[in-house]
């Protein structure tokens, strides 16, 4: 939700030295979103951001399976780093019935089967 008061000259600024090529890029991609080069690096920063919370949530959960001897599966749903809801956690014949929930848990499931010395 939009801060109303908000007021870009008076928002707080961080000045990017952008290698070669790079501001053309950007500049290209934000042409294609019909968007600013701006809204694109906040996007992407809050991505990169997001992404390693998830992560930090996905790694964690995955070192509590392995040192518990716990079910990958049980094990990702109660982490559940993506948050997804709980009715896209529903498991089908193999995993889930999602398959966004599908791809993250199979991410899961490799770290979990390295950890514990399971070939692929």
């Amino acid at each position: 939700m939009p801060n109303s008061t908000y007021n870009s000259r008076s928002a707080d600024k961080f000045v990017v030295r952008l290698p070669d090529g790079l501001r053309e890029q950007v500049e290209h991609l934000a042409r294609e979103d019909a968007t600013s080069m701006n809204t694109l690096f906040i996007q992407a920063t809050k991505l990169l951001v997001s992404g390693r919370a998830r992560q930090a949530l996905l790694l964690d959960a995955l070192e509590q399976a392995v040192m518990s001897g716990k079910d990958p599966v049980k094990a990702y749903i109660q982490a559940n780093p993506e948050g997804y809801p709980a009715e896209l956690l529903a498991r089908g014949r193999g995993t889930f019935v999602d398959e966004g929930v599908r791809a993250s848990y199979l991410v899961f499931l490799s770290g979990f089967r390295a950890a514990q010395g399971i070939e692929p």
